[in-house]
């Protein structure tokens, strides 16, 4: 076998990886994240700021209910609440898509996989570990040295803007 066709099986088989086992509880917080397409490279701010946008009309549609959440210039990270009958699949699925023709129509590339296949999921077993989560997610802006603080960075959870849009936000805070 080829090197080209040992990678292509591999990476098909870290997808289906990814799937094996996946449980969606309603009522759950799970920590997502969905990287974006090598080939695309970083995200121009122009795109991050309409897949926010995206974000933010995404929730009232699908059933989850985002805790906090950071939009980098090559992957995102959501914590959030699994409401109604919904799947997790089914829940990516339509942000990537959503999220995908918006940006695709914008930057003139429809048809263009934005993001690759499968995501990374995690349920939150504990108090304890949502908050180390949400803590993780929102200074992630920090670690990859993209501003100094998290409050600084515009598509995240952490920014000020977003305080008051973020329905699952005062749970967690309560």
């Amino acid at each position: 076998m080829d090197r080209l066709s040992k990678c292509i099986l591999d990476r098909n088989e870290g997808y289906w990886a990814l799937r094996s086992g996946r449980f969606s509880e309603s009522g759950g917080a799970y920590h997502l994240t969905s990287s974006v397409q090598q080939e695309r490279g970083p995200l121009s701010p122009l795109a991050r700021a309409s897949m926010m946008r995206c974000l933010l009309e995404w929730q009232v549609t699908v059933g989850f209910l985002r805790v906090v959440f950071a939009l980098m210039p090559d992957h995102i990270h959501l914590l959030g609440l699994l409401m109604g009958d919904t799947t997790l699949a089914r829940l990516m699925g339509r942000y990537k898509a959503y999220s995908s023709a918006t940006v695709n129509r914008q930057e003139s590339c429809v048809g263009t996989p934005l993001w690759q296949e499968g995501f990374y999921d995690k349920r939150m077993r504990n108090e304890q570990q949502l908050e180390a989560t949400a803590f993780y997610i929102e200074d992630n802006a920090v670690r990859a040295e993209l501003v100094s603080s998290p409050e600084l960075y515009p598509f995240s959870s952490a920014h000020p803007r977003f305080r008051q849009e973020l329905q699952g936000r005062l749970w967690l805070e309560e």
